[in-house]
């Protein structure tokens, strides 16, 4: 009996994520069937292979957020590496990054300069506060986009000061917002032109926690989340302004 087609079947993804909430996108999209090719510092791989129990050189950590991928170490900063990632392009469906707003541009590997390279491009970028505004430029993770929804303020006393909880829930469920975007543009993009999906942090906490605590607690978190609901009505316009796109798997044996 043969295998049923699954969803993303034949689509290749270039990773380069890093951390949990790209490597989670790119991790769900290939269980959906795409070929992602995961592109790795060649010196140490990704900053999480030796993150909690390692074993032959690749943490369980790593695994959880990276298998179903293929692995290239590369150094981006010599020319003929670049060249490498640049001829791939062509090839590609979607490409997936969690930088800080701005390096993927400055790496040689934006949007606009692939577009030009593979007009039918998807590009997925995760941020805590999106590509543009006043905190665009801004790196950080799960714990201070749990922070700028006001979901960090809802956890522990209210005499003490905030709990941080042990699970990256905003980069979880990002990833899985991220996937499920990238995703749909490539199943659609037979049909359609240009493509760019922007995730943020904080707008996937303030989804997650509508309702929780008093209404003391989300009064006194009122600036913040003020902020953050802004931040969602944003994310929400970039999903409305979608308009619009093979296979090198992680890996067995993942390079390091």
């Amino acid at each position: 009996m043969a295998k049923p087609l699954r969803m993303l079947e034949g689509y290749r993804v270039l990773d380069f994520t890093h951390f949990v909430a790209g490597p989670t996108c790119t991790r769900i999209m290939g269980e959906m069937g795409a070929d992602v090719i995961k592109i790795e510092r060649s010196s140490h791989g990704d900053h999480v292979r030796q993150l909690g129990l390692v074993r032959d050189g690749m943490s369980t950590y790593y695994f959880q957020h990276n298998h179903s991928k293929r692995s290239l170490a590369l150094d981006l900063r010599i020319p003929r590496a670049r060249e490498l990632v640049l001829a791939m392009i062509p090839k590609i469906d979607v490409v997936v990054e969690n930088f800080a707003p701005g390096v993927i541009t400055e790496m040689g590997f934006g949007y606009e300069a692939l577009r030009k390279i593979n007009p039918s491009i998807i590009m997925c970028s995760i941020s805590v506060a999106g590509q543009s505004g006043p905190l665009s430029y801004k790196p950080g993770y799960d714990y201070l986009g749990g922070s700028l929804a006001g979901v960090i303020d809802l956890i522990g006393e209210a005499d003490q000061a905030p709990s941080v909880p042990a699970m990256a829930i905003g980069d979880i469920s990002t990833g899985v917002a991220s996937a499920m975007a990238g995703g749909f543009c490539a199943a659609q993009s037979r049909t359609h032109r240009r493509r760019r999906v922007h995730r943020r942090l904080p707008a996937r906490h303030l989804l997650s926690h509508a309702g929780a605590g008093g209404a003391d607690r989300i009064d006194a978190a009122g600036q913040v989340l003020d902020e953050a609901r802004g931040l969602v009505a944003s994310d929400r316009q970039s999903v409305r302004s979608i308009q619009g796109g093979r296979r090198l798997p992680i890996s067995d044996r993942a390079a390091t």
